[in-house]
């Protein structure tokens, strides 16, 4: 939980740590060689080619997407008091950004079906078993698995028969997917081009939701419990939005940015980081030795005591600017840190504004 240890493992001496070799046989069979779960030099080149989707002017091109979908979900949300499932609802409205972003809509998958098989999927890959860590996880018999491989299969086919498609197209939509794979086909061959846009695409429509609505969940939450700060956030969205320009609002929410950086403090998506030395080393005076293990856990960091003031308190004045010019950068890290540092980060910051103004 020390910041400066932090820093070493994650920046100053990145290249001593890496992956470690059973999270990444834990995720193989769900996202494959995706950009998660490579390192060296793989992970250099899929990084590379992928910069592009995610650079601000492209992520600038995708906020009237959100804004459809975000309207669409008010449009859903009943007026008249009654209860809503408002993380179920938060669950639709990024799955919808991701069809829309990633295939122009046109996946051919239900919200029903979809949201069905990506928490089969994430059940039984969250679950850590003695199967995974040998190899073993085709005879593993737990209903949780049974079902986890088998929302696995359904989801590979169906995105694997999308990329085919798309790169046979003459003219296809310029949808996110096929971008990936012209990048992956300009310094691949096709099958491998195919294979590396599949295990990409996988890991966007998976974690690049079910984290965004956690988030959302868990924001719409703190904000119930505290009025004011719920007033303050609608009057600001309503200001925001008072042009209509997609473009524009996400600079117009200083402080719902507040809030949700607050939420990721707070409620980090990615509760658990792990590192696994390549060689000896040393971090708060202690000695770290080749193959052992690195685990931050963001939970405890965001809450720690020696480096929050009030730390299990819900205070978006926590980032303002100010405070956050007085606080070390590696004591907050909800996307990670250092060169591996989500690259789909500023999509997700920016959908997360969209949908809560």
């Amino acid at each position: 939980n020390d910041p400066e240890a932090i820093k070493r493992v994650f920046l100053d001496n990145v290249q001593n740590y890496r992956r470690p070799g059973f999270i990444k046989r834990m995720l193989q069979p769900i996202i494959g060689d995706s950009l998660l779960n490579t390192d060296a030099e793989p992970w250099r080149s899929q990084r590379r080619m992928m910069a592009p989707a995610f650079a601000p002017h492209a992520v600038g091109l995708a906020l009237p997407l959100i804004a459809r979908m975000a309207e669409r979900s008010c449009d859903r949300t009943p007026g008249d008091g009654g209860l809503i499932d408002m993380a179920a609802e938060a669950t639709r409205t990024t799955l919808e950004v991701i069809d829309e972003a990633l295939f122009s809509g046109q996946s051919g998958m239900s919200f029903g079906e979809t949201s069905d098989l990506v928490r089969d999927l994430l059940s039984g890959t969250g679950e850590m078993r003695m199967s995974m860590l040998f190899g073993l996880e085709a005879f593993d018999m737990a209903p949780a698995q049974v079902r986890a491989r088998r929302a696995r299969r359904t989801l590979v086919a169906r995105m694997e028969q999308f990329i085919r498609s798309r790169a046979e197209m003459a003219n296809p939509p310029d949808d996110f997917i096929f971008r990936l794979y012209a990048a992956f086909a300009a310094e691949h061959p096709h099958e491998e081009a195919i294979q590396l846009s599949l295990d990409n695409a996988m890991t966007f429509f998976v974690a690049g939701h079910e984290t965004t609505a956690n988030g959302l969940a868990w924001a719409v939450y703190l904000l119930a419990s505290d009025p004011q700060a719920q007033d303050w956030a609608r009057e600001e969205a309503v200001a925001a939005w008072a042009a209509n320009d997609p473009a524009q609002v996400v600079e117009k929410l200083p402080y719902l940015k507040m809030v949700w950086e607050e939420t990721l403090r707070l409620y980090p998506p990615v509760h658990r980081i792990d590192r696994e030395a390549l060689g000896d080393d040393v971090l708060c005076g202690a000695t770290i030795r080749k193959g052992d293990i690195i685990t931050v856990w963001p939970w405890v960091l965001h809450r720690h005591k020696t480096l929050w003031n009030e730390p299990d308190l819900f205070n978006p004045e926590n980032f303002d600017p100010e405070a956050k010019d007085g606080r070390h950068r590696y004591q907050y890290m909800p996307f990670g840190a250092g060169p591996r540092i989500c690259i789909g980060m500023g999509f997700a910051q920016a959908e997360a504004l969209i949908i809560l103004s």
